[in-house]
């Protein structure tokens, strides 16, 4: 790409890199070629939920693929998930408190939603953690919604409404910026 001199196209990556796949050289080479905008899927700002969420990466991870993304001038979005696996509301305010931390473009807060055949809605299953079937919440729920999907002993039904609208209203200070 760089060979061929685009430089009247802008890319972008949308849909989130894994902030362990790079680096400041790699970073630093998509912004040569004309990479604008990027988005990392942190999903939280807890390492024992990345952990539970078996996700691979480290809070040090995103904060180290942010900050250079940032120095490079990258416009950045951060993606995280409220109720997952083990969360507590100290945990999730552990990704609030994240998400603020970053001069950003954008933040996004999703309610995690357990899809059927993976491994997270077998232990929501199983665990009777589900609040409603998942014909009905697959047809009448988003990840945008502020309608928790499941309930579990750490985060009840009513605190993960609360944190939803909460995260909605930390999203809402971004808006200013795009």
């Amino acid at each position: 790409m760089k060979q061929k001199r685009l430089n009247d196209i802008e890319f972008n990556c949308n849909n989130g890199l894994r902030a362990d796949r790079v680096n400041y050289k790699i970073l630093k080479s998509l912004r040569e070629i004309n990479f604008k905008y990027l988005a990392f899927g942190v999903e939280s700002g807890n390492n024992k939920i990345l952990k539970n969420l078996k996700k691979g990466e480290t809070i040090e991870q995103n904060e180290t693929a942010i900050r250079d993304s940032l120095r490079l001038g990258f416009k950045v979005t951060l993606f995280f998930l409220v109720g997952s696996p083990g969360e507590t509301v100290n945990d999730v305010h552990d990704s609030f408190k994240f998400a603020l931390r970053y001069p950003v473009f954008d933040t996004r807060f999703y309610n995690i939603v357990p899809f059927p055949a993976t491994e997270l809605y077998n232990w929501a299953k199983s665990n009777d953690y589900l609040l409603s079937d998942s014909d009905y919440y697959l047809n009448h729920f988003s990840h945008w919604d502020n309608v928790p999907i499941f309930a579990t002993p750490e985060l009840s039904e009513k605190q993960r409404k609360q944190l939803l609208m909460k995260a909605r209203r930390i999203r809402k200070k971004f808006d200013t910026n795009q």
